[in-house]
């Protein structure tokens, strides 16, 4: 997606901070260094406006690198303007970083500070006309009553000893005026509409106008009707998900949702397709979002498509920008079931990610194994970390993979049956180490009587392993999980696996315990690539997939599928 209206965008996000400033600075400069005609001038004027609000916000060391950092694009006169009254280091740096035409400097000249006039001369030595110009305007070396006298344009021209002396200080908004002339001949390059631009900003630096960012306060009535005609919105997020400006939409009503996190019960979220999209800074496309429940005037299902921007100068992830839109009833009957373009863009991904991360745990398998000859012991562990992370990537993939096919419904999924006795025996050998690691004693028990799962062994220990090594790592160390298999009284048609909660869990309403885990994603290395509450609705997913159900209760996780009947 590609939106046109970046000022607008810009200038509608509220920031109360100093890194919130200093990144509304740089877009701010970076906007409005070219192309200003695009721009309809009532905005253009805005701009400028919140430039000069921000100015003395933002460091001059930090000034000067934004500037550098359009060099070679810097082709506005109303933004020229503005810098070269700044600092003299600052006008310095927006003097070198301009490219303007002779022609467009001779018309800046005479409004120009006398500061930025000697850089500007430092620069055009050798220009003839840009040199004149800018004696006419400089005042002799002698400091006497007759020297400081007014002299002509002609004489002030010839004078060899001119310096600067310092001039009147005024407001710095008024020195963006320039005249008519300029705004008639430089119009191919800064639009036609400087001369009512700079009109507007005179007004605005003589009345003193300077409005705060702030927000509309809104009665329950007015925030009712406005909301009814809202069916999408623009928004922009910070880089931890969180929805920090939206267009039309009062702040109060999304302010602090995030798109990171999934909806649990009745807290507001996207589905899980949309929080793994996030976390791998994907474009967003159709993702289910709920902000609450249905009764309020943001209730009902809503979707997502957003794309992820970054930092152009460090290429930090910064946040998403895209579209909140709701689903009308037409479009309801309308959408296919499934987003084969969505599921094949994730799948493709993963496997294109899959390949090299194969092949690196291969080569640091055999670093760590010495299988090519002797190695040092730091370089085998080296080999052995690297080989671990690459397994955790590994995993990850897997995890989202699964997670596509259970969104889309084409989850493959094998016949078969799985032993009780077997599972216990695989899930007790593969979660020692890390049992183990957080100290976590294990104990798993399979109550008699007892009949085979009518799933298939691997569906199964996806669905056991991923479930015991959430809680192992969300647990404190010394805990003692327990865990047990039993048939369900009702009809012994199924199976179920009870396993108590970590004492941190532990009294919770699920709405909490999904909270929680939240919170507490990927704090070790042993957490799982996608976090503890991905890999738990992982699992609910998979259970509802073979007819089983996942739930959580105050003290206990509850997991039924369905048992094997045999004739």
């Amino acid at each position: 997606m590609r939106f046109d209206d970046r000022l607008t965008t810009t200038l509608d996000y509220h920031v109360d901070n100093q890194s919130g400033w200093s990144a509304q600075w740089r877009q701010l400069i970076d906007i409005l260094s070219h192309n200003i005609d695009s721009f309809d001038y009532d905005i253009l004027v805005e701009g400028l406006k919140r430039a000069y609000f921000l100015r003395d916000k933002i460091s001059i060391s930090e000034r000067i690198e934004s500037i550098n950092s359009i060099k070679g694009r810097l082709s506005s006169p109303p933004l020229i303007q503005f810098l070269v009254n700044d600092a003299p280091n600052v006008a310095e740096a927006a003097i070198n970083a301009a490219c303007l035409d002779e022609d467009i400097w001779l018309d800046l000249i005479p409004e120009m500070p006398i500061d930025a006039l000697i850089l500007l001369k430092k620069r055009y030595l050798g220009n003839e006309k840009i040199n004149v110009k800018i004696d006419q305007f400089l005042l002799p070396l002698s400091l006497s009553e007759q020297d400081i006298a007014p002299i002509s344009e002609n004489e002030g021209a010839n004078r060899q000893d001119a310096l600067p002396i310092a001039k009147e200080t005024i407001d710095p908004l008024d020195e963006l005026k320039a005249s008519q002339k300029i705004a008639k001949e430089a119009a191919p390059r800064a639009g036609n509409n400087i001369s009512a631009l700079v009109e507007k900003i005179e007004d605005y630096r003589r009345d003193k106008i300077q409005t705060p960012i702030s927000q509309q306060p809104y009665s329950d009535d007015l925030l009712a009707n406005e909301m009814a005609n809202i069916d999408e919105f623009k928004f922009i997020t910070d880089h931890n998900g969180v929805i920090i400006w939206a267009e039309k939409v009062p702040a109060a009503l999304i302010r602090t949702l995030s798109i990171a996190k999934t909806a649990i019960g009745d807290m507001p979220g996207t589905d899980g397709y949309g929080a793994a999209a996030f976390r791998g800074r994907l474009t967003i496309e159709d993702a289910r979002f709920t902000f609450c429940n249905s009764d309020h005037q943001l209730g009902g299902e809503w979707f997502i498509k957003a794309e992820p921007f970054f930092d152009k100068i460090s290429g930090r992830f910064e946040g998403y920008k895209g579209v909140i839109k709701r689903q009308k009833l037409a479009e309801k009957i309308l959408t296919p079931k499934y987003n084969h373009a969505k599921k094949d863009h994730l799948q493709q991904l993963a496997h294109e990610l899959r390949t090299p991360l194969n092949a690196i745990v291969g080569f640091s398998e055999i670093i760590e194994q010495q299988l090519f000859g002797p190695v040092s012991h730091d370089y085998r562990s080296l080999a052995g970390s690297i080989y671990a992370d690459a397994q955790r990537l590994l995993h990850g993939l897997d995890d989202l993979n699964i997670a596509v096919q259970l969104d889309h419904g084409n989850f493959d999924r094998h016949s078969g049956q799985c032993d009780v006795d077997y599972l216990l025996s695989l899930l007790s050998n593969r979660l020692e180490t890390l049992s183990i690691a957080k100290q976590v004693e294990l104990d798993l028990m399979s109550i008699k009587p007892m009949r085979k799962m009518d799933i298939d062994e691997l569906t199964a220990e996806r669905i056991f392993s991923r479930l015991l090594s959430a809680i192992i790592i969300a647990a404190d160390n010394d805990e003692k999980l327990n865990g047990r298999f039993r048939l369900n009284s009702f009809g012994y048609k199924s199976i179920e696996f009870t396993l108590s909660l970590p004492k941190k869990l532990a009294n919770l309403d699920e709405a909490a315990v999904w909270k929680k885990l939240n919170e507490d994603e990927n704090l070790t290395d042993e957490a799982p690539l996608l976090g503890l509450g991905f890999s738990l609705r992982l699992v609910r997913n998979l259970a509802g997939n073979i007819g089983g159900d996942f739930k959580i209760t105050d003290n206990n996780i509850i997991l039924n599928v369905p048992a094997f009947l045999e004739n």
